[in-house]
This record gives C-alpha cells, structure tokens and sequence, in this order.
C-alpha cells in the first residue's frame, strides 16, 4: 500500500492545472493527495504493528474480503454510468447487506442519508460538483 501511495501521489503532479476561478479554492490535487497521505499513514501505523507482534496470525483471507473487494470494483466501474450519490446508495445498500445486516430499515435510512450527508459536506460546504451520471435532471 505504500507503493500504491507513492504511486499515486507522484501521479497526481501529472494533474492539469485549474484556472484559479475554477478551482473552487481547492485544486484538483488535494483531495487525492489527502487520501494517499492517509492511508500510507495508516499502512505504516500497520507495519509498526505488525514489527511488534510476536507471534504472526496466519488465518486464512475469509471470502467475504474478496466479495466486498468485488462491490467496490463494481461500484468503481458504474460510476460514470450511474453517477456519485447513485452509486453511494447503492453500495450503502448492498455492502450492509453482504456483510450479514438484516435491519432493512437501518440499512435503508443509512442508505439514503449518507450520499444527503456527503452531498451536503462536499457540494454545498466545499462547493465541489460530481459527476451526476444518470441523475443529471436533480443536479
């Protein structure tokens, strides 16, 4: 993951310039060097942990990590299609579910407030745009 940090924080120089009327008082390589920072941050904080455990865990990967790996390439690919919060909603609803919740309801409220908590932090706080996908009519 460390790699894949670095990786993709190099890559992010490689980023077009905005024109500051543009770029919303926040440029385009900020919120990808955020995330990058974060989880090399977080992978280091790993390898700490795992220097300072005597006896290494060899269990095996359970499945459920594949399938939940699987929703998110999923919910990757139909970004475009589908849009952000489309998306946001959908894997609210199915991820939940995939992991052995049973509240319909929960997952339902969690489902459709969290794309209405993340739209109102990044569009109308940050005054960042999405691409809208399928529900372009809304936005």
């Amino acid at each position: 993951m460390l790699l894949v940090s670095a990786a993709g924080f190099i890559l992010t120089f490689g980023f077009d310039e905005v024109p500051a009327i543009l770029s919303q008082n926040v440029p385009p390589t900020f919120f990808p060097r955020v995330v990058l920072t974060t989880t090399a941050l977080l992978s280091i904080l790993l390898l700490i942990q795992g220097v300072r455990r005597k006896e290494p865990k060899k269990a095996p990967v359970p499945p459920i990590v594949f399938a939940t790996a699987g929703v998110i390439a999923v919910a990757v690919l139909l970004l475009e299609t589908l849009g952000v919060f489309t998306v946001i909603f959908l894997a609210c609803v199915v991820l939940p579910l995939l992991w052995g919740e049973r509240r319909i309801r929960d997952v339902l409220l969690f489902a459709a407030l969290t794309p209405i908590a993340i739209y109102l932090l990044f569009v109308h706080f940050l005054q960042l745009r999405f691409p809208p996908g399928i529900l372009d009519f809304i936005f």
